[in-house]
């Protein structure tokens, strides 16, 4: 009599510890599932904040006049009106955002918007390449290439 006790218990704890194996599988399966779609969340809000701002300095330079675009302190105020932050190099402008997508400085940055500037070409076109990246790995989120015609005279 105490021989079938013993088995039914020990059956009894084989059955409980399955159960706990196969809800422990699930759980990590859910939980790397909600990590995912996290991290699909984040990549997602990164590229419609990165091409809203891509757009956003694209429509500022295609309204400028040519002269302000061949001025590199011109097209600074012109970017000012939008960032208060610009930094300039050369005909290579760079806008720093923070985690929430506010301009910031350099040292506060999380992402890094670079606007690279060509001469006129023999066609009169000007062209910008505009990249989004983030500044902890330098992967880029998004680029635009933008081409402004100039008129002659």
């Amino acid at each position: 009599m105490n021989r079938t006790s013993n088995n039914r218990s020990g059956l009894f704890l084989l059955e409980i510890m399955i159960a706990i194996l196969f809800f422990a599988m699930v759980s990590a399966v859910c939980l790397r599932s909600f990590a995912r779609a996290h991290t699909l969340s984040q990549e997602a809000s990164d590229m419609n904040q990165a091409m809203s701002h891509i757009e956003n300095v694209a429509e500022l330079l295609k309204s400028a006049d040519s002269a302000v675009l061949d001025d590199s302190e011109q097209t600074v105020n012109l970017l000012n009106t939008e960032y208060a932050l610009v930094s300039v190099n050369q005909k290579q402008y760079t806008l720093y955002f923070n985690n929430d997508w506010e301009n910031c400085s350099e040292q506060e940055a999380a992402y890094t918007l670079l606007i690279q500037g060509s001469d006129l070409n023999s066609k009169n076109i000007r062209t910008y390449t505009i990249t989004t990246s983030r500044t902890k790995d330098d992967t880029t989120i998004d680029q635009l290439t933008l081409e402004l015609y100039t008129k002659k005279g």
